[in-house]
């Protein structure tokens, strides 16, 4: 009778996690950081950001960008403090005039020039506007949250768009300004929830940002409180220049509970969960 009714329990055991596993691949939305990794195009760009939202399997496709001022007050996309890496100038962006950023053009990984100018981030937003399943993940660089925030609600593009941020501080100031758009803090232990929690946020907009090493239990505490969860493979820096196995991704989605996951390299992770749902 034992034996019956263990074997009873270990089936319905594995089709709880079959199911789980399942739902976290149905709900899992993707994330290419800075647009993805692929060589032929360069990092941040729109000819980039085409490529992926044409070729990937999930709905919407969310994109990684990085933001910053310019001499002029311009907001621009771009990593890197300086122009040097992946651009025809050198020097640093916070100092170079729209002038000069009008003849400069984007390089790609191999350090072949394109003939793609930086784009400002106005041009990401009429191209967010135009592209109806796609939003957009705004790591703002130098205090310019609330700069940043006013450019995407002339926009009315509030619901697309996720703001990165890695304090509290920047976390309470993105829910001051929005009651709508998505905000992402970074939360690695108790001491970090405990600092967001402070402000009363509504846990409908916050996305928390975690890790393999976040406690079990505090992962339990935010799905508890309706928080979503996203999470970065960093591929390019642990096994560049490639994805992982696909049981990697499947995995990690299913320890954290991931409703975000962030990778460079999203066409092929997102055709790893679609074919999941097939």
């Amino acid at each position: 009778m034992n034996t019956t009714r263990n074997f009873i329990f270990l089936i319905a055991s594995t089709m709880l996690l079959f199911n789980s596993i399942e739902s976290f691949a149905q709900n899992l939305k993707i994330c290419g950081h800075r647009g993805g990794f692929y060589q032929n195009f360069p990092e941040n760009s729109p000819s980039l950001f085409n490529y992926t939202y044409k070729n990937t399997s999930s709905t919407p496709i969310i994109l990684e960008l990085d933001i910053r001022e310019n001499q002029n007050g311009t907001l621009f996309i771009l990593h890197d403090t300086s122009l040097d890496r992946t651009t025809t100038s050198t020097g640093f962006l916070k100092t170079s005039s729209d002038s000069l950023l009008s003849k400069t053009f984007l390089k790609n990984s191999q350090g072949n020039i394109s003939k793609i100018p930086i784009p400002s981030f106005n041009d990401m937003l009429i191209w967010l506007k135009n592209h109806p399943n796609a939003w957009l993940m705004l790591d703002v660089k130098g205090g310019l949250l609330k700069k940043v925030y006013e450019a995407v609600q002339q926009y009315q593009l509030d619901s697309r768009v996720l703001f990165l941020t890695f304090k509290p501080e920047d976390t309470k100031e993105v829910f001051q300004l929005s009651s709508t758009t998505h905000v992402s803090a970074l939360i690695r232990n108790e001491d970090d929830w405990n600092s967001i929690q402070a402000f009363q946020p509504n846990f409908k907009q916050l996305i928390a940002y975690v890790s393999p090493q976040t406690p079990v239990s505090l992962i339990s505490a935010l799905k508890t409180k309706g928080v979503r969860l996203m999470a970065d493979c960093s591929e390019n820096t642990k096994n560049h220049p490639q994805p992982f196995e696909p049981s990697f991704y499947q995995n990690l989605a299913q320890s954290l509970q991931l409703d975000i996951m962030i990778t460079d390299y999203p066409v092929e992770v997102s055709r790893i969960f679609a074919e999941k749902n097939k």
